[in-house]
């Protein structure tokens, strides 16, 4: 990548959304986003209706957490051996193709607790590999100088799903049903395979990164990085593992919440839930027209956040 106009033309910004290939990256990943935001707010009620159960409805969030939390580390060093586009557009169709089976086998009554589960743990498996795969792609599309407005806009699409996802999703349950708003999240997820397919990395990144060190031994050079070498880092993944810690829990308990104590309905819970990505978008949208600091002034705005 050319860094010929790093003087004139720093960071593009917004205007990234326009280039051809991190534009692509960015409205499918906006798609599929908000595709999520549905299934988050319709799976749980599901789940809630289905069992009337509290317990039963964490065991969601318990199974959608301990595949990034197992398999993050070895999924990181896989990916640095294959390339990146093939990768995410099959988690793409297989996501589509796991969220289309919940609805499809409870209109054919053939739905279990145990099978809804299963394929709820095999979804969150396949997605644990997408969310690296995007984060080393985006430099690929990018100018080093143009890095942090790209993250940012990539953030925002997170940020757009929390907005307008669930707000969406409790209306498109009031008028189909939770079971068939998760049609319409599979089909979101095809939508992101297909603009990702178009999609031209730097040639020098397309084939395969040789390797000579084993996974065992790149993942012990990871784990020195993070604990031994760098405490900046290690201090980020603890302020990162708390947010997201409490992040969960609220969202988790949110639909128990709303029902039980609120007595309110799938229309009032997606907007609740649609509140909580306000400012994160507020902020994300201020990143991206943010220029591109340098390494202390982006560690300010952390600890200030």
């Amino acid at each position: 990548m050319s860094e010929d106009h790093s003087g004139s033309d720093a960071s593009r910004g917004w205007r990234l959304i326009s280039t051809r290939d991190f534009g692509l990256l960015w409205w499918g990943q906006t798609t599929s986003q908000i595709g999520e935001g549905l299934n988050k707010v319709a799976l749980l009620w599901f789940v809630y209706e289905l069992t009337g159960s509290a317990m039963q409805m964490t065991m969601v969030g318990l199974l959608q957490t301990i595949p990034p939390l197992l398999l993050g580390p070895l999924v990181g060093v896989y990916l640095d051996r294959m390339p990146k586009k093939p990768v995410m557009v099959w988690v793409d169709i297989l996501r589509a193709l796991l969220t289309l089976l919940i609805p499809t086998f409870y209109a054919l009554d053939m739905l279990s607790i145990t099978g809804l589960y299963t394929l709820i743990f095999l979804t969150s498996v396949v997605s644990t590999i997408f969310g690296p795969a995007l984060v080393s792609a985006v430099p690929l599309l990018v100018r080093p100088s143009e890095l942090m407005s790209a993250n940012a806009l990539i953030q925002g699409t997170n940020n757009i799903r929390m907005l307008l996802g669930p707000a969406i999703s409790g209306v498109m349950i009031a008028l189909i049903n939770a079971e068939n708003v998760l049609f319409v999240n599979s089909a979101t997820f095809l939508v992101s395979a297909l603009c990702l397919m178009p999609i031209r990395f730097a040639s020098s990144f397309v084939g395969v990164k040789e390797q000579t060190a084993s996974v065992w031994e790149e993942l012990q050079v990871g784990f020195r990085f993070i604990f031994g070498q760098q405490s900046m880092v290690l201090t980020l993944v603890i302020i990162s593992a708390l947010y997201n810690l409490g992040v969960s829990a609220f969202v988790f308990i949110l639909p128990v919440y709303a029902k039980e104590f609120l007595q309110v309905g799938s229309v009032q819970l997606g907007w609740l839930w649609s509140a909580l990505g306000g400012g994160m978008l507020a902020t994300s949208t201020w990143l991206a027209w943010k220029k591109q600091s340098d390494i202390q002034g982006r560690l300010r705005i952390v600890v200030s956040a």
